[in-house]
Order: C-alpha cells, then structure tokens, then sequence
C-alpha cells in the first residue's frame, strides 16, 4: 500500500491539470471576492459584510475542486488499466482500494479547505475585514469546512469505482452539486446535517437581522447586526457526522469494487 502511495504522489507532482485546475479554481475565488466587495451590494465593502450575507462564495469553488481532485487521483488508473497491473504485481484489492480512496479523500478536503480560505484571506487583504463578524467565528467555521468535504469526497470515490472515468465523474458529481445547491436554496432548514452540501451552508450561514434608516444626508442607511458564533452541538455533529458517514461510503465503494471484474 506504501508504494502505491508512493506513485499517486509522484503522478500529482508530475499532474499539470491538478495543478492547473487548484490555480484556476483560487483565481476564480479571488476574481469574485473582489467583484463582490468592490460592488457593495452588502451596504459596507469589507469581507466580513461579504461573507454574511454571500456564504456560497467560501466553499463553491472549493467543491468543484473536491470532485475533481477525487476523480484525477482515484479514477486516472482505469484508463489506462494501471489499477490492473498494481493487482497483477502482487497488490490486494484491498491495498489498492484504501491507497486511492483515502489517500484522494484526504488530499481533496484539505486542498479543498485551502481553497475556501481564499476569499477571506485576499478579501482581508485587499479590502479589510470590518467589524459585522468575528475573524475567530469565521477561521473556526472555515476550518470545520474539512469535514463535510471528507463526507463529499468519500461519496465521490463511490462514483469513480463505478464510473471508473475520472472525466465522467467530474460532471456528473458537478450536477450533483448544482442539484444540491439549487434544493439547500429551497429548504430553509439546514441544521439536519443530512448531505454535505446543508452541512457547508450551515457553517457558512451567520443568523442576523437588518434595519434600515432614512437619513436626510445620506439617503436609505442600513444597519446588519450579525453572530457569527457556533454551537457547540453543531460542530460535534460536524465532525463525528462527517467522518461516520465518510467511513459508510467508503465501506459501500470497497464492497462495489470487491465484487468487480475490472473487465
């Protein structure tokens, strides 16, 4: 299991569309943190106003990378049938399995994480964060991002052993995104934890009210009081959630992959 491993990192160091699409991806995450403040439609152009109200612009970006980078690392081997010759060379099913299925699980949630901190960190930089959140509340939420995007990546690896093309899988798991999203927009209440999709807009949604004023020099005057703070019920579930039905998915993609022919 070390060496296989050992070869999906080198083929990562070797992997200009990996590369290429984690560089793409944090542009496009600038670009629209940029676009969004500099607009000041949130009535105060910081970050923090950003992200109160914009909570998709954290961990959008971010999952399209997650799809992606489980199908690149656990699909790219059944193309070309190497996933045939490492069982050939002496290695269990699985050895193979759990090498391609943690290894890209793991990899894809923490770049993912990376990529979710962008927004904030270039919104800060460029813009400042103001004072509608707490910096804390946000890095604490951000942070717990890693765990719904172990639960999606899991579910993504389910996807790669049955589809078994990592080109495949990136739209049919980006259609399931959009799904998801479109249906979070609908439903109202987000704290089941039930997919990953509510888990992220639960950890991106900040309660808070607004008012407004008409002042004679100013015109319309709005005034956002936000708190950014989280339950401790909500992050427990978080993680022992995520990482429980993580472990789910990937027993039932090792149970698929267990009984497949590799024809």
């Amino acid at each position: 299991m070390k060496n296989i491993i050992k070869s999906i990192i080198y083929e990562l160091t070797k992997s200009r569309l990996m590369i290429i699409l984690f560089c793409l991806m944090a542009a496009v995450n600038i670009l629209v943190t940029i676009l969004n403040i500099s607009e000041n439609t949130f009535h105060e152009a910081t970050t923090s106003a950003m992200l109160s109200e914009a909570k998709n612009t954290t961990f959008l970006f971010a999952e399209f990378f997650v799809i992606a980078a489980v199908g690149l690392i656990a699909g790219s081997d059944f193309k070309d049938k190497v996933a045939n010759y490492e069982l050939m060379s002496g290695h269990s099913r699985i050895q193979f399995y759990l090498a391609r299925s943690i290894f890209s699980v793991f990899f894809a949630a923490l770049t993912g994480t990376v990529l979710s901190f962008i927004p904030l960190i270039s919104g800060n930089i460029i813009f400042g964060f103001g004072g509608r959140l707490v910096l804390g509340d946000v890095i604490l939420r951000t942070f717990l991002f890693f765990f719904p995007f172990l639960r999606l990546a899991a579910f993504i690896v389910i996807l790669t052993f049955i589809v078994k093309n990592q080109y495949a899988v990136m739209g049919i798991g980006y259609g399931i995104i959009t799904i998801n999203t479109l249906f979070s927009g609908i439903v109202s209440d987000h704290e089941n934890l039930l997919t990953s999709n509510f888990n992220l807009n639960l950890l991106a949604d900040y309660d808070g009210w607004s008012v407004y004023n008409i002042s004679k020099t100013d015109g319309i005057v709005n005034y956002a009081c936000y708190d950014s703070s989280l339950s401790i019920e909500n992050v427990i579930g978080t993680i022992l959630i995520s990482i429980a039905v993580m472990a789910i998915y990937l027993v039932i993609g090792y149970g698929l992959f267990r009984r497949d022919d590799l024809s």
